[in-house]
């Protein structure tokens, strides 16, 4: 899912080009989204991690 949406295709992109054809503007944020997902897949991955590190220490 990250990667899908780190390669997303150039055709679901918003551009936006003024009348003249003078400017063309992406938008901004089209990243914004795979960012999220991944700051969020990593906090879940180190909360796992201490998580386990915690129950073996119980083991030890």
């Amino acid at each position: 899912e990250l990667r899908e949406l780190r390669h997303a295709s150039r055709l679901s992109k918003k551009v936006t080009i003024d009348f003249a054809g003078r400017k063309i503007l992406e938008e901004e944020n089209s990243l914004a989204e795979y960012h999220s997902s991944f700051q969020t897949s990593v906090k879940n991955l180190i909360l796992h991690l201490f998580s386990s590190a915690k129950i073996l220490r119980k083991w030890l």
